[in-house]
């Protein structure tokens, strides 16, 4: 990816940074209060923040890809008009039509 692409990635590894930092620290706290009920809660709580900032890390990648796809697809010109074929009326069989047309949605049944 290039810098400019990066830029959306930043904010969310920064948001990835401080959720999987407070979820340890969140985690540890549990691990030396594991005697206790809420020992537990915390023990959950630094594991699902953890488990999100992965997430967020993920969504923030994503984002960042499809933001340099669409950008470089503005880029490049546009297609070469359709591609459908001519095909040959007398070779085909009465009933078939050929798969172009049914994807496109222009069966003529003449």
């Amino acid at each position: 990816m290039d810098k400019k692409h990066l830029k959306i990635l930043d904010a969310f590894k920064a948001l990835a940074a401080y959720g999987g930092g407070s979820g340890f620290i969140f985690l540890l706290f549990g691990l030396f209060k594991a005697n206790d009920e809420s020992g537990y809660l915390l023990i959950s709580m630094g594991i699902g923040f953890m488990a999100a900032s992965v997430v967020m890390l993920l969504i923030g990648a994503f984002v960042g890809l499809m933001e340099e796809y669409t950008l470089n697809s503005k880029e490049k010109t546009e297609s070469q008009g359709s591609s459908q074929k001519n095909y040959n009326k007398n070779k085909l069989k009465k009933g078939d039509v050929p798969m172009l047309t049914l994807i496109t949605g222009t069966r003529n049944d003449q």
